[in-house]
């Protein structure tokens, strides 16, 4: 459960949004003509709030459950989306004013999100004077309680394409246990990722449940970035295995769906597959603050906001 509203852009000195993912230049050039061109947003990006004592939820439980939803659709997927309109200016206030100060953290629309912003100042570089209320200040926006159960982040597989070298060193780094079959894999790997880091490898011949030797190899191998960031399970999938085996980002495919993994390879159109345990909230919440970036495709939140519910038409 989340609402959409508009979200005022700031400078990002002032600013108390927070990225967790870099973004590509080619995507964000892509997706900034088609917000010229249209002069509005078509999808929200998709951001976290704290809210603990469920203040937004019990606004919607008492003023808006009991209505009908303005739209009530399924999609492809088979997920379904409600949606209702708050017009009260009282409950807008509330939320707002509960809302304005924290720190709100982007699950999702990075790229959407770093359009806005340089679209902003497109738009500010063009007027000879401005007031901060101009329709490109701000951006359509879909916030949700980052606190709440419902809100899932799915981890992203590596399916590798191609094998450069033999994995032979794995064995330097990590205990290496052998698993009897691929469903097992996922139960093994979620067991060790409470206390250790640990990845899933699928071959065609093995599988095989790879769990960190020694946690004083991180710092002597990963030479940026804070404590954090380093011992997230992507960093050191990156610099513990895919940097040595040489995987170029052509080689690499990413996927939600642990099963295309093995389907990929069992056709012969992978190599291998690494498989991955999901990153935590509180992790995304410190490399956030400490104002640093995953490696890219780390993290995949689910639900995700249907694109066309709303739409926010600039002037």
């Amino acid at each position: 459960m989340g609402f959409i509203s508009l979200m005022e852009l700031r400078d990002q000195h002032e600013s108390k949004v927070y990225p967790h993912e870099n973004t590509h230049t080619k995507a964000v050039e892509d997706r900034l003509k088609l917000t010229a061109a249209l002069n509005a947003n078509l999808s929200c990006i998709f951001v976290c709030y704290s809210d603990r004592q469920r203040k937004v939820e019990k606004i919607f439980n008492k003023k808006m459950l009991s209505t009908k939803p303005l739209i009530d659709v399924e999609d492809k997927d088979g997920i379904h989306h409600k949606l209702w309109r708050l017009s009260d200016p009282g409950l807008i206030k509330e939320i707002n004013d509960y809302l304005k100060d924290q720190q709100i953290f982007i699950a999702d629309g990075h790229h959407r999100y770093k359009v806005a912003n340089e679209y902003r100042q497109i738009r500010r570089a063009k007027k000879a004077s401005f007031n901060g209320s101009e329709p490109f200040n701000y951006v359509m926006t879909y916030f949700t309680n980052i606190d709440s159960k419902d809100l899932l982040i799915f981890p992203i597989h590596r399916i590798i394409k191609k094998l450069p070298v033999s994995l032979d060193f794995l064995e330097k780094y990590f205990r290496i246990d052998r698993i009897r079959n691929k469903n097992e894999l996922v139960i093994m790997l979620a067991k060790a990722g409470r206390n250790e880091h640990a990845f899933g490898l699928y071959t065609r011949d093995d599988v095989k449940l790879l769990r960190m030797k020694n946690q004083l190899l991180i710092n002597e191998q990963i030479k940026e970035g804070s404590r954090d960031f380093k011992n997230l399970d992507a960093t050191i999938l990156k610099h513990f295995i895919l940097d040595k085996i040489g995987a170029s980002s052509d080689d690499i495919v990413y996927t939600k769906d642990v099963n295309e993994v093995f389907e990929k390879v069992d056709a012969h159109q992978a190599e291998c597959g690494f498989i991955m345990n999901p990153v935590r909230i509180e992790q995304l919440k410190s490399i956030a603050l400490n104002g640093e970036r995953m490696p890219p495709k780390t993290t995949y939140f689910y639900p995700k906001v249907l694109s066309g519910l709303t739409v926010y038409k600039m002037d």
